[in-house]
């Protein structure tokens, strides 16, 4: 079949009948005042601190892969965490959060069902952290970027040295993983 719109906005359904019983079924189940599901964007954020020449450490399933291949490209490590924190707003929309070490912001959109995130984080190095004093005395590392990621994926984003007072070689690295969920 073949289907024209007229100028005055119409269609003409030119196929046999179940054709045009099926359309105006569909034409019926919409509303034109009904507005689009609302997309959700919810990241999760960690903050990982891997001490070289140590192996084990941090036990967390979902972040293994990404750990695997730091050790592979790097070397031994063992891991600690030291922030996370989980962010969901709708997509277009800047959200914020603050932990204990960690402070979060990010607006996330979605293109061609990637997600692209402008995402700017603080997180509190001190040896000794006092929450009240949190990022006092220059003991804040700061990362900001704007990332591609598919749903679901996760990602090492960025990665800093951090001082240690043992000589060993110690550095921040930065996890992610976004996921989107339509609502209404």
């Amino acid at each position: 079949g073949t289907i024209e719109e007229l100028p005055n906005g119409q269609l003409v359904v030119v196929a046999p009948v179940g054709i045009h019983d099926g359309i105006a079924a569909l034409i019926r189940g919409l509303d034109a005042n009904r507005a689009p599901p609302v997309h959700t964007a919810m990241f999760d954020y960690w903050v990982v601190v891997g001490e070289s020449g140590a192996e084990g450490g941090l036990d967390v399933p979902e972040l293994a892969p990404a750990l695997a291949a730091i050790v592979r490209t790097q070397g031994p490590m063992k891991f600690t965490l030291l922030d996370q924190a989980h962010v969901a707003t709708l997509l277009d929309e800047s959200a914020k959060v603050q932990g204990s070490r960690l402070e979060v912001r990010h607006v996330v959109t979605e293109v061609g069902g990637r997600l692209i995130a402008d995402v700017d984080l603080d997180i509190d190095t001190a040896a000794e952290f006092d929450p009240d004093r949190r990022c006092a005395g220059g003991s804040c590392k700061n990362f900001r970027t704007r990332m591609h990621v598919n749903p679901g994926q996760l990602l090492v984003i960025g990665q800093t040295g951090l001082a240690s007072a043992a000589g060993t070689t110690r550095n921040l690295f930065f996890l992610v993983r976004g996921t989107t969920m339509a609502g209404e």
